[in-house]
């Protein structure tokens, strides 16, 4: 019921815990195990665990390790033929989502910042150019340590072009709650 409270879901995470346990579409932005296979870059990459075989493809070419290499620019153009299954980068996926959707208010719950700043950058500069006009995030931290990460993190994110780092340091409202106060009100 809780998911239910929001139009979008997405994930880092590569299993369908959350797919199982809700009825609405979960975006996979590192990637997911899937059953069926993918073809990408013309090989299907996957493992068998109690006799069922699991596509690994979409993980190959979502991962946040490959994001900042050579990879994700040849697999890019590898989706376009014919032979690959087609996948849309999170980034691609952040973008037509708060683009399509009139996305104002982002809450991340469970995000190690640290690991996936890139994903906090992308919102930065899609909350700006999908001109929401008032812009949130709420950042649902676990410990003390998360929350100084991520407040030193968004800081440090803001490397751009003078006005879309005025936009991001002055329209996006930056919100930092404990998760703990979520859950007990929430479940």
């Amino acid at each position: 019921m809780f998911l239910h409270r929001f139009d979008y879901v997405m994930t880092t995470n590569y299993d369908n815990i959350l797919d199982t346990i809700t009825d609405q579409k979960i975006y996979h932005l590192h990637g997911q195990f899937l059953i069926e296979r993918n073809i990408v870059l013309h090989q299907s990459l996957g493992v068998k665990y109690n006799m069922t075989r699991y596509d690994i493809s979409t993980i190959l070419i979502g991962d946040y390790f490959l994001s900042k290499s050579f990879l994700p620019i040849s697999a890019n153009l590898a989706v376009k033929t014919g032979k690959n299954t087609k996948y849309d980068f999170y980034s691609k996926v952040l973008e037509k989502t708060i683009r399509d959707g009139q996305i104002e208010i982002v809450v991340i719950f469970g995000l190690n910042i640290e690991n996936d700043y890139h994903l906090l950058r992308e919102l930065q500069i899609f909350l700006e150019a999908g001109g929401v006009v008032s812009p949130k995030i709420i950042y649902c931290y676990y410990s003390e340590t998360d929350k100084e990460s991520f407040c030193d993190m968004y800081d440090k994110c803001i490397t751009y072009s003078t006005e879309l780092s005025e936009f991001v340091r002055n329209k996006i409202g930056v919100y930092i709650v404990n998760s703990q106060d979520v859950l007990k009100h929430f479940l």
